[in-house]
């Protein structure tokens, strides 16, 4: 019983020392209309093999909401281009709620 609990805890540090080396950056901007969205989010200090979902989100006026992920595998970055919304957006973030483990996350413009 003590070897699957040791088991457990060295996996959970494993992942959280695998997850800490990671940051993410932001460089994404709402239009002027604000019914677009445009930009690119950036993953460094992982493995090339590393795959993570980084959450994007907007706010509409009303706080933050998730409109989709970033797919990033390695030390890459993705372009978002002329993401269209249905209503006007103030600003937009990547893991504004903190939904992701990482080094450190920067949302500047």
């Amino acid at each position: 019983m003590k070897q699957k609990g040791l088991k457990k805890s060295l996996l959970i540090l494993s992942l959280a020392l695998l997850f800490l080396g990671s940051r993410y950056q932001k460089k994404l901007g709402v239009a002027a209309d604000g019914l677009s969205l445009s930009g690119q989010v950036t993953q460094s200090g992982v493995s090339d093999k590393f795959k993570m979902l980084v959450p994007v989100y907007v706010d509409f006026g009303k706080g933050f909401v998730r409109i989709g992920v970033a797919t990033i595998t390695g030390n890459s970055s993705v372009d978002l281009k002329n993401v269209k919304f249905p209503t006007v957006a103030k600003r937009a973030a990547i893991c504004a709620l903190d939904d992701i483990l990482a080094l450190s996350i920067q949302n500047s413009k």
